[in-house]
């Protein structure tokens, strides 16, 4: 499992689930973004419409964010 860089929109999050989803800029694929992703980068939430650089790997059933890169847009916490 390799993580590749990507870009993308924060689509929704819910902090009080934990996850959410974004989708790439490039061919509009769908990726599901943890907690965990987030608060590795020192976050809790983000706002819909954040636009992100990650790192994706194949997780279960879909992408999802391996690592967050950079955040640039309208991002903050929940």
């Amino acid at each position: 499992m390799s993580a590749e860089l990507r870009t993308g929109q924060v689509l929704w999050y819910d902090a009080s689930r934990g996850y959410g989803l974004l989708r790439e800029i490039n061919n509009g694929t769908e990726v599901f973004l943890t907690k965990d992703a987030l608060e590795a980068f020192g976050l809790t939430g983000v706002n819909s419409g954040t636009k992100m650089d990650f790192d994706a790997i194949e997780g279960t059933s879909s992408m999802k964010v391996a690592r967050i890169k950079r955040l640039s847009g309208s991002h903050g916490l929940h």
